[in-house]
């Protein structure tokens, strides 16, 4: 097996001390070394056939060279024999080397020897008269073989794995599966199998299973697994709120870093570009900026102080942090500009302002808001010095971030939601807010359903397949009902009068699972509760009446635009819908559905009894969900739940102390 020839090279030259004593020898022939393997050499030269007296040593030496090896490569020690030596009272002992049937030969550690390669010996005596040696033609290789460090990956879903063995043999991982080290081993030599950089898009922390040790006469067999990292904030009792990550194991909780080291740095509002996660937060020198992270412990770094010295350049209403591509979106405050549209590619060079339009510092300046992605432009509200809050859109350059539409007067564009290449959202036309759609154009920006005739205050947009769903009412006929919309204006209509009248069922919590809308809504007899559509009046339904009666066992959440808003619970992962609901026996508790009345069932009684563990801030990372809650023991901490009762567990008591929680916020960078 072919390694490193780097040793080999520096052979030249070798020394090897050779003693003489009065034993005889008669002449031999080639050794037979047992489990050696038989390279042959085409030719050795011996420069000198007689010993030379060196003076200054005062030792004999004689020079060989071994050329035109014929074999591949020779794996492991080199074994050469002499054959005949033609004095008889020569014998050469103390030679670092093992004699095999009292014929003396020498050893050569080396680990490879290609073809056509030169190896020079130098072989020195103590020995005060002439002698003559001729060497044997056949150079005996140890069958040493060398051993792979390898094993599997598992759980692997994102980029950039790589994985490193003995601080310097490198292996860039692509896939699940299999890997090998390319540089084999010896038997018995250490190994130790580390994760140089961890995987991004999405994030992830992957830990090394019988990753050191020693090779035993077989390859070594290494575990990697890879789980989703989930990004918390959260408070431990010790150093206040910080940045936490989890792969959903107690071991795999951790503080990412103590950013703040005298208070809380609170970060919030993350997302992943290019495979870097953003957030704001504070180390209690600046004010609230722009920081990024790659979710290894203490890897965690300012961008840039975009407002020098204390004051915060972010505000949590401000942190709208959206990805375009590989540029960073968001607006900010400089202390100059007041919040002006800014972008950034991770570097301090790199985060500039990309515009500004007012004069002066009034009126919160231009304020973008709504930061939304379509396709490679980035489209917001914005408030500028002569039309008031209007749609706006950015390339990223000054030049290119124009207002889109041209009215003149504030429409307020708010609730931006993208479907295919068609931008919808609430605005206000004069009369009424109602539904507009926009292909980025002025003259593509328009009325989606003109008139008085229904869609009014639409609100919680949301997207099953290529149709939009929305709360709205038509001018107080009805009240405010399910919706949907294929952006015409014969195609924007109410689903089904769920409640029939002025009072209106209120739907709100929209959530899309696979091709069917959830909800929740109050048909003024039920009480609130779970239901769903397939875009049909027949097909919107109850999904269950989970606390019988007129009770609610779901909440009506409090409006988008008001400054108590809390968003909904309800939470895809993968095909299963969860949310948090009560029955009028147990509190409120972790729900899931399927979207059949069986398959609507209470996942744990966290809290058992009447009392509520109320979870929030569900999150799906992967196939799991992660939410936090109060079991009545150890206060709010990170909860995570397969679907199953003994699936759903404390990922970890982060604030041990009694009567304490860490209450957690799950932050969802991927």
């Amino acid at each position: 097996m072919k390694t490193s020839k780097s040793i080999i090279k520096p052979v030249i030259g070798l020394i090897l001390l050779w003693c003489i004593s009065a034993a005889s020898f008669a002449s031999y022939g080639p050794i037979d070394f047992t489990d050696k393997t038989l390279i042959d050499a085409t030719s050795i030269n011996v420069q000198y056939s007689r010993m030379v007296l060196n003076r200054r040593t005062g030792n004999f030496e004689i020079n060989a060279e071994l050329t035109n090896i014929s074999s591949d490569s020779i794996s492991g020690p080199l074994y050469f024999t002499i054959e005949q030596i033609s004095s008889p009272d020569v014998s050469i002992v103390n030679h670092d080397a093992v004699s095999t049937q009292d014929i003396p030969y020498f050893l050569l550690n080396t680990t490879q020897l290609d073809p056509n390669d030169t190896l020079s010996l130098k072989l020195k005596f103590s020995y005060s008269s002439r002698a003559r040696f001729t060497f044997t033609e056949k150079i005996y290789s140890s069958a040493v073989t060398g051993y792979t460090v390898g094993g599997t990956v598992s759980g692997y879903t994102g980029k950039g794995l790589v994985l490193q063995n003995n601080d310097g043999d490198d292996l860039v991982i692509d896939a699940d599966g299999n890997f090998s080290f390319a540089t084999a081993l010896p038997d018995g030599s250490a190994y130790a199998v580390t994760v140089l950089t961890p995987p991004v898009k999405p994030t992830q922390r992957c830990t090394v299973e019988n990753g050191e040790g020693f090779l035993n006469a077989e390859n070594a067999n290494v575990t990697v697994n890879c789980r989703l990292l989930l990004f918390i904030s959260a408070d431990d009792g010790l150093v206040g709120r910080e940045l936490f990550a989890t792969d959903g194991t107690a071991a795999g909780t951790f503080l990412v870093k103590d950013i703040n080291i005298n208070a809380s740095s609170d970060p919030s509002n993350l997302v992943v570009v290019d495979g870097v996660t953003y957030f704001v937060a504070t180390n209690g020198i600046n004010g609230r900026e722009l920081w990024k992270t790659s979710g290894a412990v203490d890897d965690v770094v300012m961008v840039k102080d975009i407002r020098p010295g204390s004051g915060n350049a972010f505000t949590h209403r401000d942190s709208n942090l959206v990805a375009v591509g590989n540029t960073l979106y968001f607006r900010a405050y400089d202390g100059v500009n007041a919040f002006g549209l800014w972008k950034s590619d991770g570097t301090a060079a790199g985060t500039v302002m990309v515009k500004y339009t007012w004069p002066d510092e009034r009126f919160n300046g231009f304020a973008p808001e709504e930061l939304t992605a379509m396709g490679n432009t980035l489209y917001f509200s914005a408030n500028d010095w002569d039309g008031g809050y209007n749609l706006w859109k950015s390339d990223g350059t000054d030049a290119g971030t124009v207002k889109v539409n041209s009215g003149g007067y504030d429409i307020f564009p708010e609730d931006l939601t993208v479907v295919g290449n068609t931008l919808y959202f609430s605005a206000d036309t004069g009369s009424n807010l109602e539904l507009v759609k926009s292909d980025g154009t002025d003259a593509g920006t328009v009325r989606v359903k003109p008139g008085q005739d229904g869609a009014l205050f639409p609100r919680y947009l949301t997207v099953v397949g290529d149709t939009l769903y929305f709360s709205a009412y038509d001018d107080f006929r009805n009240g405010i009902e399910l919706w949907k919309s294929d952006g015409t204006d014969a195609g924007t209509v109410m689903v089904k009068n769920i409640r029939p009248g002025s009072s209106g069922a209120f739907p709100d919590g929209l959530t899309a699972v696979g091709n069917t809308l959830y909800f929740t809504a109050d048909d003024g007899i039920n009480g609130r509760e779970l239901w769903k559509s397939d875009g049909t009046a027949v097909g919107t339904v109850m999904v269950k009446n989970i606390w019988p009666g007129s009770g609610s066992a779901l909440p009506q959440l409090a409006s988008v635009y008001s400054d108590d808003y809390v968003p909904s619970t309800l939470t895809a992962v993968g095909r299963t819908l969860y949310f948090t609901a009560q029955n009028g026996v147990n509190g409120m508790e972790l729900w899931k559905s399927d979207g059949t009345d069986a398959g609507t069932v209470l996942v744990k009684d966290i809290r058992p009894g009447s009392g509520s563990a109320s979870p929030f801030g569900l999150r799906a990372e992967g196939n799991t969900l992660y939410f936090n809650a109060d079991d009545g023991t150890n206060g709010r901490e990170l909860w995570k739940s397969d679907g199953t009762y003994a699936g759903t567990v404390m990922v970890k008591d982060i604030n041990p102390n009694s009567g304490a929680s860490s209450n957690p916020v799950p932050l969802n960078a991927n």
